[in-house]
């Protein structure tokens, strides 16, 4: 996955669907080779005021490794339907300005101090700026997952 800051939103007339559109130019977070568009898939997002919505997220290959990456807007946090900016909230315990519900906002705040200190992320940019330098990758994120599922249940005695 390759983290951007810099798009833009376009929206389509007849569709509730928008499309990023990145001002960067990105390379391999793995090898550091050319990326080249392969495709798109949808990624549901509810925003910081709660409201859903559907993104097209630019699929990218890389000409040198062929690894396969998503081009997620800083917005999306990996693996969350909540926006960056919640999950922020969460993170820093502002209830007030986190739009989800009880269990979810328990969910997360574990999910992060495992994250945290598994990782060693001091924050969500921290997070974003080690998986754009190759120091998180899918694999530690999809190895943290197992982690995270042992964990809770371990806790629900299961």
């Amino acid at each position: 996955m390759v983290i951007i800051s810099k798009y833009k939103l376009e929206s389509k007339k007849d569709k509730a669907i928008f499309k990023v559109r990145s001002y960067e130019e990105r390379r391999c977070p793995i090898c550091g080779g050319s990326l080249s568009v392969i495709g798109s898939r949808l990624r549901h997002l509810i925003t910081e005021s709660g409201d859903p919505i559907v993104l097209s997220i630019r699929k990218l290959s890389c000409d040198k490794c062929g690894k396969i990456h998503s081009e997620l807007p800083d917005a999306i946090f990996p693996y969350h339907r909540l926006c960056s900016l919640t999950i922020k909230s969460i993170v820093a315990g502002d209830k007030d300005n986190a739009v989800c519900d009880e269990a979810s906002y328990r969910r997360i705040r574990l999910w992060w101090a495992i994250f945290s200190k598994r990782s060693g992320a001091l924050s969500i940019e921290d997070t974003y700026e080690k998986i754009n330098d190759g120091v998180i990758t899918y694999a530690d994120f999809r190895k943290f997952f197992v982690l995270y599922n042992d964990t809770i249940n371990d806790l629900k005695g299961g």
